[in-house]
């Protein structure tokens, strides 16, 4: 009886080592493509943590560049819209999703004035009514002001071309580099400040009064402000 066991349980182990063989490893990519292999071509497996992002590393932008901010905070390395990190992208309005004609308040689609204003969050990252993470997907999003401060405050920065674009080039400690182009602002159907000024919106809304959203910009130095919600200003999203 004892000898049969035996037997048994090795034919159970050799059945289970063919089926092994017999089968095959399917790795599922986030882009719904799948990668297969043989279980017999696969040795080892060990999940090596990705090298951080110091610049693009090819034209398929946007891709997530690593700072060394405290808070590990990584920055696009191009606007909203923009194809390349010198473009332009597009401009929003403060909550709206998608670029249109003419900004000013007759066009904004959550108020009238600055003192008229929906109220459609004092943080509106993340939600339906950031342009980042509706445009781009998760985990993108719009900065907060805190975040803005954060790559200020941490980075340096020197106005300079790229591709013949005037704007702003930020280094963090760690030698990683971000180039935020001065695209201007939009209102009514004029295009202002290009190639002098740089206007990025923040997810943060303004406290001084409901019309307004915090933004930062630059000509060779960084100024924070309110600005009017409706004006049309560039976006430069961030991830975790």
């Amino acid at each position: 009886m004892k000898t049969r066991t035996i037997f048994a349980a090795l034919l159970l182990i050799a059945a289970v080592s063919q089926t092994v063989r017999a089968q095959k490893v399917l790795i599922y990519k986030t882009d719904k493509t799948q990668v297969e292999l043989k279980t017999s071509e696969v040795d080892s497996m060990v999940f090596v943590p990705e090298e951080p992002l110091l610049t693009c590393p090819d034209d398929n932008h946007p891709h997530a560049i690593d700072l060394g901010l405290p808070s590990g905070t990584k920055w696009a390395c191009c606007n909203v819209g923009a194809s390349t990190p010198e473009g332009y992208g597009g401009y929003y309005a403060w909550g709206e999703t998608c670029e249109k004609n003419a900004y000013n308040w007759d066009t904004y689609a959550y108020g009238s004035s600055w003192d008229n204003c929906v109220n459609i969050g004092s943080d509106i990252a993340g939600t339906s009514y950031d342009v980042a993470h509706v445009r781009m997907g998760a985990p993108w999003r719009m900065p907060s002001t805190g975040q803005q401060q954060e790559l200020i405050n941490n980075c340096s920065s020197q106005w300079t071309q790229q591709n013949g674009v005037n704007g702003m080039l930020v280094t963090g400690r760690n030698g990683g580099q971000i180039f935020l182009p001065a695209a201007g602002y939009r209102w009514d159907d004029y295009l202002d400040n290009a190639g002098s000024y740089g206007y990025y919106w923040s997810s943060s809304h303004y406290r001084g009064f409901v019309g307004g959203a915090y933004s930062m910009y630059s000509s060779g130095y960084w100024c924070w402000d309110g600005l009017g919600r409706g004006f049309g200003l560039s976006v430069r999203a961030v991830c975790p």
